[in-house]
């Protein structure tokens, strides 16, 4: 695996691009739990860059939030996944946000306070 490599390598800044994608769901849950585990042993600062937004809340203490290639928005999960983000601008406007509010309505998030 790509990614054990890497990890051996023990970086201060760790960039995972959909780290996830394709993975069935018992394999999507170990590569979530080992990105929280190299965090915490290792201290480091990890880039998880994802379209699966209930992974982002639960993983990510800041997120940016991009739109066809701008930065729209920068906060919390909590500030960018509610009705207006730190920057002011409205989520109904935000195409990955508005993605976010169509899957929450099959599924309850629940943003957590740990690092990423």
């Amino acid at each position: 695996m790509a990614i054990a490599g890497v990890i051996a390598m023990k970086p201060h800044v760790l960039i995972l691009d959909e780290p996830t994608a394709g993975l069935d769901p018992g394999a999507h849950h170990d590569i979530l739990e080992m990105i929280e585990e190299v965090h915490g042993a290792q201290n480091n600062n990890i880039i998880f860059v994802s379209h699966n937004m209930a992974d982002v809340a639960s993983l990510s203490d800041k997120v940016m939030v991009l739109d066809n290639g701008k930065l729209v928005m920068v906060g919390t999960p909590q500030e960018v996944f509610s009705q207006k983000a730190a920057s002011g601008v409205d989520r109904t406007q935000c195409a990955a946000c508005y993605k976010f509010d169509v899957s929450v309505k099959k599924q309850v998030v629940s943003p957590s306070t740990k690092t990423c």
